[in-house]
């Protein structure tokens, strides 16, 4: 290959590793939502009425510096949603909430926790329904109610989200709460549970997504060896905890995308490098070059 058709090739690569760069960090700031809020699972089959209750009167009742912004929800496969007028019908994943959306999808319009009547839509149950994905201000028809449309949503595609009414059969197994400033994951849920009486089981999804969790690991003196294995094995349970617990289509959505952030850098890396190779290569041919010429010419 020519001089120029390798430095062509080289540019090349180093283009497409650019463009895996910007499009894995695109997906990277998507999962930044798991840095800062948590999930708490209620694994013996959700959160009951009293639950409701309990929150709602700790909130008005908690001074205000130590409010916690927090949404029940929980997902139901395959529900039956129409249109307003019944002419069209399709199965989607049913996301029911009890609070602000904007605690479990931080892109897009907000559905309001007083906000009975609307609902957010997925572009493709948008499709299927309308024959179009601007389909704002039309009504959805679930369980014999009518939802307007506040906003469509371009991740995830198929579903529809309502807020939690006495006839939806939703069960709400999952609190996302966000982290606290400043504040670790323990000790944000430590606050919570003991503000507001509600416990679960975290699932550590900041596991998957970031690396500041490693510091939750050190113990309060370098050389406490117990504290270490206790943190340790703490981690361990959390990690075991997240890997066997079913996962909702949301957080699925998140693994993927940090999969994908993790693909794109990984083949940047990979043509990055061969930029490089290719770039030198001529560099080394040129140098071996001449180093055979000085040793030929000191046996002449």
């Amino acid at each position: 290959m020519s001089r120029y058709g390798r430095y062509i090739v080289a540019l090349m690569c180093l283009l497409c590793a650019i463009c895996l760069v910007i499009i894995g960090t695109v997906l990277w700031k998507k999962t930044e939502y798991y840095d800062n809020y948590i999930t708490i699972v209620n694994t013996d089959g959700g959160y009951e009425e009293d639950v409701f209750s309990k929150l709602d009167e700790k909130q008005k009742s908690l001074e205000k510096e130590k409010l916690m912004n927090y949404t029940l929800w929980g997902e139901k496969q395959g529900g039956s949603v129409s249109d307003g007028e019944n002419l069209r019908q399709t199965n989607t994943t049913i996301l029911t909430i009890r609070g602000s959306s904007e605690y479990l999808i931080s892109y897009g319009k907000i559905l309001q926790e007083e906000d009975k009547s609307g609902c957010l839509i997925g572009r493709k149950t948008a499709w299927q329904l309308f024959g179009t994905y601007h389909a704002e201000k039309l009504y959805v028809k679930y369980e014999g109610q009518i939802f307007q449309v506040r906003g469509v949503l371009h991740e995830p595609e198929e579903i529809l989200v309502i807020q939690k009414q006495s006839n939806i059969d939703t069960i709400l197994d999952r609190i996302t709460v966000k982290k606290q400033s400043g504040s670790s994951v323990p000790k944000t849920v430590q606050d919570f549970t003991e503000r507001y009486g509600v416990s679960g089981e975290v699932l550590r999804f900041d596991f998957y997504g970031g690396l500041s969790w490693l510091f939750e690991l050190i113990p309060g003196k370098w050389s406490d060896f117990s504290g270490w294995n206790q943190n340790i094995s703490s981690a361990k349970e959390e990690w075991e905890l997240l890997e066997s617990t079913q996962k909702s289509m949301m957080e699925l959505m998140f693994l993927r995308q940090t999969k994908k952030a993790f693909i794109c850098f990984l083949f940047a890396l990979v043509l990055a490098s061969c930029a490089v190779g290719i770039a030198l290569c001529r560099h080394n041919r040129k140098r071996h070059g001449k180093i055979l010429l000085r040793d030929h010419t000191l046996e002449k």
